[in-house]
Parts: C-alpha cells; structure tokens; sequence
C-alpha cells in the first residue's frame, strides 16, 4: 500500500494573518490564518506528507468581526500566487483566500488537480454572478470542493460535468456530499458540540484529496476525510 509520504503534492494556496474582533467585547486578537495553514498542518503534521508550497510574497491580513455565533470577515489585502512555466506532481491542492491565482495556471499543471472555490466566489456573491471556467481547464479539475453556498454561484453547466469526475459539497454540522461519475454519496457527520470549526472544510479537502490519490475508493476516502475532520474538531480548545 502506497504511503502518503511517497505521494507527490504541490500547493497552491495562501497563508494569512487574521485581525479578529469580538464584538461584545471589543477585544482583538491577531492569529496565524488562511486555507494554506490548515492544508499544509493536515499533509505535513498529520499525515507526513512532504509538499511543494506556491504561495504570496506577503501573508494576507483578512479582518474577522465574531458576534455570538456569527461571524464576518473581510480581506484587507492578498498577494498573487506566481507558478514556474510548468509543474509536475502526483496532486495539486488549490485553496485561494480571493482570486490571487489565475485559472490559466491549471494549464500548467500535469498531475489531479484538486480546486476549492471558496476564494474564487468571494466577489461574485456581492454581483450576483456565477463563476465560469473554461472547457479546457474545467477538464482538468479532477476534484472539486464547496459549500451548499458557494456551487450555488457557479456555472451549471460546469458543475453538472464536474458532477462526473469528483464534486465535495459540504453542508456544515449536517455533513457532505460527493458525486462521482454522477451518482451521490453522502457522508453525515456525528454531532460535535464547538464554535469555532475554522479550518475544518480546507482539513476535509486535503485529507479526501490525499486518501483518494492514495486508494482511489470513493467511499474510502469520503470516511477517512470525515473521520480526520471530527477529530479535528474535536481536538479544538473549545470543542
């Protein structure tokens, strides 16, 4: 059986440093942040991976304003991810905090690409616009990733064919589901008292990615990534 160190990864993805503001209390807090520090905490700490990590010059500074259970957030700046001509892994991991990488990039990509889309839907919402991606790379996302919400803003046409290769929606505390050559698995996931699940859905994707690579067992895969997620969660400090 084929290791998770012996598995090629390339990343590409942001790290950030979060200003977060508790609202009844006023206090701020600076953390570390981004979908590129719980990507890579999940593939080297947790499962010993070794990466090829592509990220900004600078850390993005994102604003987070936390009110009883709710929280907002906003982007205070972002740096592009710039890739060499061509690049060569067994697995791609795209998780953007905006639109800092360029979707002609996937082009350059010999390996499955895995793409959340949480970053690339962040400014369509606001316009009411659907995220459109061209046949051409559409072809190459082997594996994407989103929740309930953010598929909602993307190209029907694009999400009905990607239905056939591998689509993760995740639905928060209820679970989430994958569709793999057009029939749905649905995963549901056991209750966990916490409030903060920051990080949870980048550890599901890296930990579905990796397994799926490794085994190619849809079901598999889909177990492992919940089983890694709760426990992550559980591991929480106000879990």
């Amino acid at each position: 059986m084929e290791s998770f160190k012996n598995i090629k990864i390339a990343v590409i993805s942001s790290f950030a440093e979060d200003e977060v503001l508790y609202a009844e209390s006023k206090k701020t807090e600076t953390h570390k942040g981004g979908p590129a520090l719980w990507i890579t905490k999940v593939l080297e700490e947790s499962l010993g991976c070794t990466l090829q990590i592509f990220t900004g010059k600078a850390n993005a500074r994102v604003k987070i304003i936390r009110k009883s259970n709710e929280e907002n957030g906003s982007i205070v700046s972002v740096e592009p991810i710039i890739l060499p001509e061509t690049l060569g892994a067994d697995l791609f991991i795209i998780s953007t905090i905006s639109d800092e990488f360029n979707f002609e990039d996937i082009k350059k990509m010999h390996g499955v690409v895995a793409l959340d889309i949480q970053g690339f839907v962040r400014k369509l919402r606001t316009n009411n616009k659907k995220l459109r991606i061209s046949e051409q790379i559409a072809n190459k996302v082997s594996i994407l990733k989103g929740t309930e919400e953010e598929v909602s803003h993307v190209d029907d046409k694009f999400l009905d064919d990607q239905k056939k290769r591998i689509l993760i929606i995740t639905k928060g505390e209820i679970g989430f589901d994958i569709f793999f050559h057009e029939r749905k698995y649905e995963f549901i996931a056991n209750p966990i008292s916490v409030k903060n699940t920051i990080g949870a859905g980048d550890s599901l994707f890296a930990a579905f990615a990796v397994e799926f690579l490794r085994t190619k067992d849809i079901l598999k895969s889909g177990e492992f990534a919940k089983i890694f997620v709760e426990n992550f969660l559980k591991s929480k400090p106000n879990a």
